[in-house]
């Protein structure tokens, strides 16, 4: 497939990634800064990288499979289909398209250490982090966002051909970094939103009862002229405002 991909993009753009520098440089710095931004915000926009992502996917693979069967118009039209309907897709099942790459994450790492002897071993790694990342996919986004982000940095550190050491060792410091910034984010979150449902009872519980109103008095009329007087309660007396009498 990354063959066929190469190919297409050749005969589609004109360029040979592999010899052009300074495509090389644009994509290596392009995958720097997509990568420290996705390890520190991942988790905010987890839902638009997932419908870029998705789309991206679907694009490159109905461009190489359109391309490849009928030439580059096929190809466009197709990737454009693939590129919709791969968007779709990972918007409407973002929680299971975060928990397929953290599974795809795990099954290469897995797989990158033991090699072709391991590749069972791998897909039930795979298995398992794709069940704990669908379970607790909140935690899980901010983890798998930032491993990603380290991931596409070290790849562009490598294509700007920085020492691979210095590379590696950046990889993993701006994944645990990204990580720890947005699982700290997303405690903060969580004790706000506690915070603002406590407060109300709270200041319930502290605020005083007020006591009740008192009762209204009844209604009396002045025996001299008949007209309806008024309770004054300083004085405990009704009050005929006609006669200007107490009673």
């Amino acid at each position: 497939m990354s063959g066929m991909i190469a190919r297409v993009a050749q005969e589609f753009y004109g360029l040979d990634f592999t010899t052009n520098r300074e495509l090389q440089l644009i994509a290596g710095l392009l995958l720097v800064f997509i990568g420290l931004f996705l390890a520190f915000m991942g988790r905010r926009i987890w839902k638009s990288v997932m419908s870029f992502i998705g789309g991206v996917i679907g694009f490159v693979v109905g461009l190489a499979i359109g391309t490849a069967i009928g030439g580059v118009l096929v190809g466009i039209i197709v990737g454009l289909l693939g590129g919709f309907i791969g968007s779709a897709v990972f918007v409407f099942l973002a929680r299971v398209g975060i928990s397929a790459v953290a599974a795809l994450l795990a099954f290469l790492v897995v797989s990158g250490i033991g090699g072709d002897s391991w590749f069972v071993a791998a897909l039930i790694v795979g298995a398992v982090v794709f069940a704990l990342t669908f379970a607790f996919v909140e935690t899980a986004i901010g983890v798998v966002t930032a491993v990603a982000g380290g991931l596409l940095l070290g790849f562009g550190l490598i294509i700007l051909e920085v020492d691979l050491t210095i590379s590696v060792l950046a990889m993993l410091a701006v994944i645990v970094f990204g990580a720890a910034f947005q699982l700290f984010a997303l405690h903060e979150e969580a004790e706000m939103k506690r915070g603002r449902a406590v407060a109300p009872i709270a200041a319930a519980a502290a605020s005083p009862e007020m006591p009740p109103p008192p009762p209204p008095m009844p209604v009396r009329t002045c025996p001299r002229c008949g007209a309806q007087m008024t309770y004054i309660p300083e004085y405990n007396r009704y009050f005929c405002n006609h006669c200007q009498q107490y009673e």
